[in-house]
């Protein structure tokens, strides 16, 4: 099943011929970015500045955390660490981490970008995310200890969600700006 957001919705449909099979009102305003853990799904919402828990095989969802103090955008799961990365919108964008039983916030990193839309996690668990402003594809060690590193930059124009496609190594951009993707490769990782 291929989960969306869709308004303050989130929907369900089979990969393999696009019936609907899941339609749940989590009642949010406009949930952006989702993530899952294997079972739950969790949903950011940019405009109630929350993040929704959903249970898909029951049909029900709680507000695992009510007030993210900022305007979230892009949110990934990080198996390694156990936790939920989310990525913020505004100027000096955040990053923050949250315990995904509890909604516990774990961290917080404020960065020199603006405009946070996507956030994912590449073969090393380096998170990666994708700014309006600079327009790129930056990565962070999960410690936050060392510089960003500007992953791509060229060909970028207002890049969106992303995510991270293991097999071809490589990071999937859609571009809000222009209504094209643009799929860099990343390096330090091995084809799978």
């Amino acid at each position: 099943t291929l989960f969306a957001n869709v308004g303050g919705r989130i929907k369900g449909y089979l990969t393999s011929d696009g019936t609907q099979v899941f339609d749940l009102n989590v009642t949010g305003t406009f949930l952006n970015g989702l993530t899952t853990d294997g079972h739950f799904l969790y949903a950011a919402d940019f405009s109630e500045q929350k993040v929704f828990k959903v249970d898909p095989d029951a049909g029900t969802f709680s507000t695992l955390v009510a007030d993210t103090d900022h305007t979230p955008n892009g949110i990934v799961y990080d198996p390694t660490l156990d936790r939920l990365w989310v990525a913020f919108w505004g100027s000096n964008a955040r990053i923050k981490s949250y315990d995904r039983n509890t909604g516990a916030e774990l961290s917080t990193f404020t960065t020199s970008l603006g405009n946070i839309d996507g956030i994912t996690l590449d073969c090393e668990g380096r998170i990666l995310v994708s700014s309006w402003s600079p327009n790129r594809i930056s990565r962070f060690e999960p410690t936050f200890t060392a510089p960003a590193e500007n992953l791509q930059s060229s060909g970028l124009s207002s890049p969106a969600d992303i995510d991270y496609d293991a097999v071809n190594n490589r990071v999937c951009v859609p571009n809000a700006g222009t209504n094209t993707v643009v799929l860099p490769e990343v390096a330090g990782c091995a084809v799978g």
